[in-house]
């Protein structure tokens, strides 16, 4: 008698672990489940980062040079292949104190010069090293260093 309730038992949970996992398809009997909702449509893309304080100014964000030239590493301005190709003069802000330093100004650019210049953020030494890392834009040629410790290392057996 416990052998025939047992099987009872597994079947009647068995049965009902399989239509649990049966996959979503035409019902039995060749009939269709009602119609199912569409796909949602994707959301919006996330709205596009600016450097610059509002979606409308016009930035330049670079390097500033020894001789007081800017060497754009990003702007969005129209014509920034041109303007990021080689260093540009600056008018109208003194960037005496920020050499070597990633600048973010803004102003005029007119054949080839930034006229009415405003410095709106001078980066420090750090996050200048990360930005000139990242973007490239080392203000000097690079140098090869030593190795730390002391140069030939030994090896050991």
């Amino acid at each position: 008698m416990r052998l025939v309730i047992t099987i009872a038992a597994l079947l009647a949970l068995s049965a009902e672990a399989l239509a649990q996992q049966r996959p979503p398809g035409p019902a039995p009997g060749g009939q269709r489940a009602p119609a199912q909702r569409q796909a949602q449509p994707a959301p919006p893309p996330p709205p596009q980062i600016f450097p610059c304080r509002t979606e409308a100014e016009i930035c330049y964000v670079g390097v500033v040079q020894p001789d007081g030239k800017l060497a754009v590493l990003f702007t969005n301005h129209e014509q920034g292949d041109a303007i990021a190709a080689q260093p540009i003069a600056v008018q109208g802000a003194s960037l005496t104190q920020n050499v070597g330093a990633v600048v973010m100004l803004t102003g005029d650019f007119s054949a080839g010069t930034l006229a009415n210049a405003q410095l709106v953020e001078a980066a420090g030494p750090l996050l200048s090293f990360t930005i000139k890392a990242t973007l490239g834009g080392d203000d000097q040629p690079q140098q090869q260093q030593p190795a730390r410790g002391g140069g030939q290392q030994q090896r050991r057996r």
